[in-house]
């Protein structure tokens, strides 16, 4: 049976996956902080178990955005499963946790992957500020006409940055690995606004 307690810890991945679809909305993640610190707070409240438990969730959300091999990942997945292990001290009972938590996460990101919605990875973490403020939303731009237009990285696509496309600035997104700052880049596919790019061999 299902305790209210784990029902806010489940409640709590719901509002995280909902902000990740989202490119991070602050209402979302401010949401699931307040929801994760109740169901602390009822188990019997450690602020330094709730911030290991919060810098884990951080760790495996900096992961999607900076692709390292999975440490930062396997670290924020360490954090969740101490704060949890000393919580409960129960393998039994983190096992049933987490897989809850999973059965969430897979059928929400199933739900909005079927509604149309895609996980594009917000630029935030590589964008300059001078390049900001000369960006030219690409859904502007006949988007349609880009492939196979060849352009310039303008930051470092991780996988997701900026280019200049026919004397536009545009989100793109890396259709193979990382692509550096300065690298020519040729439009491959476009997917409604989101224009994905792949290197050109010099």
């Amino acid at each position: 049976m299902i305790t209210w307690n784990v029902l806010l810890f489940l409640i709590g991945m719901f509002l995280i996956v909902t902000a990740v679809f989202n490119r991070l909305s602050v209402l979302y993640l401010g949401l699931s902080v307040l929801t994760f610190g109740i169901y602390f707070w009822t188990i019997s409240f450690n602020l330094l178990l709730f911030l290991v438990f919060m810098l884990g969730i951080l760790l495996i959300i900096v992961e999607l955005y900076v692709p390292d091999f999975g440490v930062i990942g396997i670290l924020g997945l360490g954090a969740i499963l101490y704060a949890l292990w000393m919580i409960y001290q129960d393998v039994s009972a983190i096992l049933i946790i987490l897989l809850l938590a999973l059965f969430v996460i897979v059928f929400l990101s199933s739900l909005y992957l079927r509604a149309g919605c895609e996980l594009v990875l917000s630029p935030g973490f590589v964008l300059d500020e001078a390049i900001e403020s000369h960006h030219h939303d690409a859904t502007k731009a006949d988007t349609i006409s880009l492939v196979g237009t060849q352009g310039t990285a303008l930051t470092t696509l991780r996988p997701v940055g900026k280019a200049r496309l026919k004397d536009e600035h545009c989100e793109v997104i890396s259709d193979e690995e990382f692509i550096s700052a300065g690298q020519p880049i040729q439009v491959t596919k476009v997917r409604g606004n989101q224009i994905y790019v792949r290197k050109v061999e010099q």
